[in-house]
């Protein structure tokens, strides 16, 4: 189904107890602006908001480290105001995607507020496979700065799922 389409979400939440939300187009290359933009943020206020109008209590969502706004950002000369990387780092978004994520979560946060559905968002950084990541790792082995704007992290595909599932 489509995450944008209200009658696809309704039929997707049928006797569902909780909600796990990764539908997004995970890049900012993924497609056009409009496009990433506007799938990302009204799949996830539109499955939000129907499992929170039907009264499910528990979500997922899959964040992104970008939500801050750096590492895809058109300046990639800037760097994190601090080390390590917390929840309340000061957002400096230049690129659509990053701005997706974080209206994701004031999504999150109203949906919260409104319908009282506990949500967790994961800030997932550069998710991969094991060959993907040796990869990355040793680009950023190579070239340290590469890797500044997300603090050289990175996440197995595994962990990520073990952290939904939690």
């Amino acid at each position: 189904g489509d995450t944008r389409s209200e009658r696809d979400v309704d039929d997707a939440l049928d006797g569902v107890d909780l909600v796990v939300h990764l539908a997004a187009m995970p890049h900012r290359d993924a497609g056009s602006p409009y496009e990433v933009y506007s799938t990302n943020v009204v799949s996830t206020f539109n499955v939000l908001a129907k499992a929170g109008a039907r009264g499910v209590r528990r979500a997922v969502v899959a964040g992104s480290i970008n939500r801050y706004g750096l590492p895809l950002n058109v300046h990639p000369d800037l760097i994190p105001a601090y080390f390590p990387i917390g929840t309340d780092i000061p957002v400096d978004v230049g690129d659509w995607y990053s701005l997706s994520k974080l209206n994701d979560e004031n999504s999150s946060k109203m949906a919260w507020r409104y319908w009282g559905i506990d949500i967790v968002t994961l800030r997932f950084p550069n998710v991969g496979t094991v060959a993907s990541l040796s990869e990355r790792s040793a680009k950023m082995t190579a070239d340290p700065k590469s890797g500044l704007s997300e603090a050289w992290s990175y996440l197995d595909v595994r962990d990520a799922a073990r952290a939904i599932e939690l």
